[in-house]
């Protein structure tokens, strides 16, 4: 995957690496998984180091899609939930 291999990635997870390249950007993440490989995949994720030259690659994919801020807020005073997105 993107030359990863050459650079000594090869036996990480799809799913690591871009856990990997989203921390390496300072994005906060937040993954889910329900399967106990995953989560031990995604918690090894974080000491995953990618060069620069791979998180530029992974960056360089752009598909011009734009990635939100959501937030899920309660109100005390009606006990309701409501959902706000941030642009």
């Amino acid at each position: 995957m993107l030359g990863l291999k050459q650079s000594g990635n090869c036996d990480l997870a799809q799913g690591q690496i871009l856990l990997a390249w989203a921390l390496a950007r300072k994005l906060a993440v937040i993954p889910k998984s329900t399967s106990h490989s995953r989560l031990v995949e995604n918690f090894e994720a974080a000491n995953v180091q990618l060069s620069a030259e791979d998180v530029k690659r992974i960056s360089d994919l752009n598909l011009n899609l734009r990635v939100g801020i959501a937030l899920l807020v309660f109100r005390k005073t009606t006990n309701e939930y409501n959902f706000w997105t941030l642009s």
